[in-house]
């Protein structure tokens, strides 16, 4: 796995727990550091959290913290921000093993440099029994991955996608929610 390679990247880590994530659960996110410092950045990425990504996870899910780790992965300093409260989607949730797969879609069309984010503890109801998410559903939740797209880019935020195959960072150009769930069985390939 890739990690931030110089002082001008940073990577966020969200760390799940609950109910919904008996052993925990993480889903991690690459940015440009253009708007500031990798705790300015801490910052946003916890109001935005707050406010709309609370929304991706059932209450069976609990955000337990965020660590954002800024470049080079070696030595690099990290800040963490507790965080310690649930998601806001009704309970029950899937499986621990079922999650809302969320693509990061780039210009480049392997999907060896695409990113994916998976989010614990979707909302067992908006599932179908063949794995697809209710359609109102998952457009609230392509809503919310708007909107937190855009605050990023306002604050100059980008988020990047890290590879092994290359020292440069690839931007994201969105962020795409699956209609399908990803799971530990059948994992979600774009």
């Amino acid at each position: 796995m890739a990690g931030p390679p110089t002082p001008a990247f940073a990577q966020a880590t969200w760390i799940f727990g609950g109910t919904a994530c008996p052993r925990g659960a993480a889903t991690t996110l690459g940015f440009t550091l253009g708007g500031g410092t990798h705790n300015d950045l801490a910052d946003i990425l916890q109001s935005l959290t707050e406010d709309v990504l609370e929304g991706m996870c059932s209450n069976d899910v609990t955000f337990t913290r965020l660590d954002v780790k800024r470049g080079p992965v070696e030595t690099g300093p990290t800040v963490t921000r507790t965080l310690g409260f649930p998601g806001t989607q009704a309970a029950p949730a899937c499986p621990p093993q079922v999650t809302t797969l969320v693509r990061k879609e780039n210009a480049l069309v392997t999907s060896r440099r695409h990113g994916r984010m998976n989010w614990p503890g979707v909302n067992e109801g908006m599932v179908t029994s063949g794995g697809s998410l209710d359609s109102s559903f998952r457009n609230d939740l392509q809503s919310k991955m708007d909107t937190f797209y855009d605050a990023l880019i306002t604050a100059t935020f980008v988020p990047v996608v890290f590879s092994t195959l290359s020292s440069d960072p690839t931007q994201i150009s969105e962020f795409v929610v699956s209609g399908r769930v990803a799971t530990m069985r059948r994992r979600n390939r774009a």
